[in-house]
């Protein structure tokens, strides 16, 4: 209905469950219900029914793996099928099935790197989608092209302890294919990009 979705986040009270709509047509903010777990960083994404798929957040705030479904006719969240691990600031997007596929953005040396995670809305369940191997551990950005493969650009790794951190930033590009789990490498950027969007 063109409203938009505001939800999560974190304020001085620390992380928000709390979530909100915005009406463009008035400007004005107002309340609906609140998700079932407070999330950070979380990704959400719009379905084909018009639900809204909440998943992921930084793995110390969540039960693993967790993910939620936003009904904008009943203004509620309902739980739906856990992921297989802990997507920690994850990039998704809608495949032309109706399937989301989501890729863990991760930045911190302390978690472990995840491929790919496909959910499917019919049935409310995860599934391997692969190893998308990005060229970085995070800071990378994604995007769906026409022919359903995932773009996967840049981003940066990180070595050593707190003390002694380097980070190297990275141009290059994958193209992931969920519908097969196959990787290729692409062209890379002209110059290396953390961060960036597309």
């Amino acid at each position: 209905d063109g409203e938009v979705l505001v939800a999560g986040g974190e304020n001085s009270s620390g992380a928000l469950q709390s979530a909100e709509l915005f009406d463009p047509a008035t400007g004005t903010f107002s309340t609906t219900g609140s998700m079932n777990v407070p999330r950070i960083s979380q990704t959400a994404i719009l379905l084909q029914d018009g639900q809204v798929l909440m998943e992921g957040g930084p793995p110390f705030t969540l039960p693993g793996g967790s993910a939620e479904l936003y009904n904008p006719a009943s203004g509620t969240f309902t739980n739906t099928g856990s992921a297989s691990f802990p997507h920690y600031g994850p990039l998704a997007g809608l495949l032309p099935d109706g399937r989301v596929v989501s890729v863990c953005n991760i930045s911190d040396p302390g978690v472990p790197r995840c491929g790919a995670e496909l959910y499917n809305p019919a049935s409310g369940t995860w599934s391997d989608g692969g190893q998308a191997d990005p060229s970085a551990e995070g800071g990378f950005s994604l995007t769906m092209l026409e022919n359903s493969e995932v773009l996967i650009s840049g981003g940066a790794d990180q070595f050593g302890s707190d003390a002694n951190r380097r980070i190297v930033l990275q141009s290059g590009a994958t193209l992931f294919d969920p519908t097969t789990g196959n990787v290729t490498f692409t062209g890379s950027m002209t110059i290396p990009r953390d961060g960036h969007s597309l």
